[in-house]
């Protein structure tokens, strides 16, 4: 009995029919391989130890090398790459979550400053509430506004 079961305990279990031989191209040159032409594959070039595996005996016949080729040859005039867009309603969105967060920050620095923001809130009449979350959703579309315009403004930019 085998402690590994997916081994097989004879060599006579394995019915595996499948092909795992590597293929292995020797090819002497010292040209770069971006450079290098692909070389036309001969029959005779190569044997055959089992059968299986084409191991090349012969190195391909001596080419002339490649004339040394410059990046900037290579290099298409156009490129037809774009700067990369600035998310504007990322920055426009982070600054007004930064100018919350700061706020927050400056109600929470000081230990009377809290107490002082719930009094405050209590003692409001219903109009001034009604009148500061107006006033609230009216800052959060002014922000939406302000990062749609931007992205307008950089897309006509773009187009022309």
């Amino acid at each position: 009995m085998s402690t590994n079961d997916s081994t097989p305990e004879t060599a006579t279990e394995n019915t595996d029919d499948r092909d795992d031989t590597m293929i292995l191209e020797v090819v002497a040159t010292d040209a770069p391989p971006l450079f290098r032409p692909p070389a036309p594959e001969k029959p005779e070039a190569s044997a055959s130890a089992s059968g299986d595996a084409s191991v090349p005996l012969i190195p391909p016949a001596a080419e002339e090398p490649p004339a040394p080729v410059r990046v900037a040859e290579l290099a298409p005039t156009e490129t037809g790459v774009e700067a990369p867009r600035t998310r504007w309603a990322a920055v426009v969105w982070g600054l007004f979550f930064a100018a919350v967060a700061i706020g927050g920050l400056w109600i929470l620095s000081e230990p009377s400053r809290p107490s002082d923001a719930v009094e405050w809130a209590v003692t409001l009449d219903a109009a001034t509430g009604v009148a500061i979350l107006i006033l609230g959703l009216g800052v959060i579309l002014l922000v939406a506004g302000a990062a749609g315009l931007l992205r307008r403004t950089q897309r006509r930019r773009t187009a022309d």
